[in-house]
């Protein structure tokens, strides 16, 4: 199944099969946990904003969290914030029901003429207005707005960094997804695997962007600086079975003069966890 299945209801089915990095142009994990369930009025944590679309120009009101009343208590090994109350990931992503321009809210922006234009020519006449009811935004929305906010990306001609980023967060949004699943449905495995499965694919395809943008890019990567980014792909690496790669990358992060206290004990955590998964 292609990472993008599942946008043929938007018109985009076609471009399912996109090269999410395209030919090489040169030579180049996560503790579990259970969430907090959703409180029952999670549009109490929710406000509308407008944005203005830089492709086609109108403008859309989309749903975003109100962050004061979120409250973190800490994160997975790879990054992945854990939450009470409501699970601010699924809200990163806005979409422009009107042409089908889709971004997560962190790279949202004018955007480059050239990067316009191939949106208009690629998905706006083939986008069909996404079906929403009320504020908030389910598991199952969610998916579909990140693999669209992927694929625009990959039109656009995003950096690779962007791209690694919004798999990335897709990831997490297929970890949250499973970790809230009923209890009822927790009792089918094929639910459960279809889920984990779908979670490793997309932390596979962000290793993929972040090891490319390594030897293409300058940092920040996507907001990341070299030294969070480092932890990261040891990280992925792990979850990907590249056990050698993860301890030398975790291996420079503990010998370096730069690191700091935190980042030390963050890639002791995740090396005791190699340790355990090696044996």
């Amino acid at each position: 199944m292609s990472i993008l299945s599942g946008l043929e209801s938007l018109g985009l089915g076609g471009l399912e099969n996109i090269n999410i990095y395209g030919a090489d142009k040169k030579d180049s994990g996560s503790s579990e946990g259970k969430n907090e369930p959703a409180e029952i009025h999670e549009e109490d944590y929710l406000l509308q904003k407008s944005f203005e679309c830089p492709v086609c120009n109108e403008e859309f009101k989309q749903s975003i969290v109100r962050h004061n009343k979120i409250r973190n208590y800490g994160h997975d090994l790879d990054l992945r914030p854990r939450n009470e109350g409501v699970d601010f990931l699924k809200y990163d992503v806005i979409v422009c029901n009107h042409c089908g321009y889709a971004n997560m809210v962190k790279f949202h922006g004018p955007l480059p003429r050239p990067h316009r234009k191939l949106l208009q020519e690629n998905i706006m006449p083939k986008f069909k207005p996404m079906k929403t009811e009320g504020i908030v935004i389910t598991y199952e929305e969610a998916v579909i707005r990140y693999k669209l906010a992927l694929m625009n990306a990959v039109v656009r001609q995003a950096k690779d960094s962007e791209k690694a980023f919004i798999a990335l967060k897709l990831s997490w949004i297929y970890r949250g997804m499973r970790e809230t699943l009923p209890e009822d449905a927790k009792d089918h495995d094929d639910t459960v695997e279809m889920l984990m499965a779908q979670e490793r694919e997309n932390q596979r395809i962000a290793l993929e962007g972040f090891t490319k943008a390594m030897t293409a890019e300058t940092p920040p990567y996507a907001g990341l600086n070299d030294d969070t980014l480092d932890y990261l792909l040891a990280v992925l690496n792990m979850e990907a079975g590249e056990y050698a790669k993860a301890k030398r990358i975790l291996s420079t992060i503990l010998s370096s003069p730069k690191a700091t206290k935190v980042q030390r004990s963050q890639a002791e955590e995740v090396l005791e966890e190699l340790k355990q998964r090696m044996k």
